[in-house]
Parts: C-alpha cells; sequence; structure tokens
C-alpha cells in the first residue's frame, strides 16, 4: 500500500479471466488525482484471444530527485471505458 520515494519502479498487475482479440487496454497515471497524461504508456491491442491471462505496466523514476509524496493512482480501462483503478501512497524512504 506505500511505496518508499526511493523507489526505482512501479508495477501494477492486473489478471483477466478472458480478454478477447481486439480488446484495448489503456493505462492512466494519476499523482494526488491530477492527471500525468505523459507517462501513461500506448494503448495496448490484444492480439489474440487468451485465457487466464495478466497484463502489467511499469513506471520507472529516473529523475535525479525522489519521487514526489503523495498518492499515485492507476486507473485501467478496457475499450475506452474505466474498469479499475488502485492507489499507493509514496512516503519519504527512511534515512
Amino acid at each position: 500500500t506505500t511505496l518508499p520515494n526511493d523507489a526505482s519502479q512501479v508495477v501494477a498487475a492486473v489478471s483477466a479471466e478472458t480478454l478477447p482479440a481486439g480488446v484495448t487496454l489503456q493505462a492512466r497515471w494519476t499523482i494526488d488525482g491530477d492527471p500525468l497524461p505523459a507517462l501513461d504508456p500506448d494503448p495496448l491491442v490484444v492480439d489474440e484471444g487468451r485465457q487466464d491471462a495478466w497484463v502489467s505496466w511499469s513506471l520507472s523514476w529516473t529523475s535525479d530527485q525522489p519521487w514526489p509524496i503523495g498518492t499515485l493512482g492507476i486507473q485501467i480501462e478496457v475499450n475506452g471505458e474505466p474498469r479499475l483503478s488502485d492507489e499507493i501512497v509514496i512516503v519519504r524512504a527512511r534515512e
């Protein structure tokens, strides 16, 4: 539920019972509820139908400064419709 602000990466992973061919998945990142469109990955279009699949997105932090303290959110859209969302609190790393 928390991420130290000196972490190099955060990963969001979801399971799907069924992913039909042609479905488009899109992840959208936020910080404290504000959209971060520059960090959104390209949409993922499922090339062939899959069962019991996992899909993941990662966000790497490459700045010399640590992650900003706050709440990092992700919203996952399926064919343009919001379906899932979650948040993780970025906390100051122990020094």
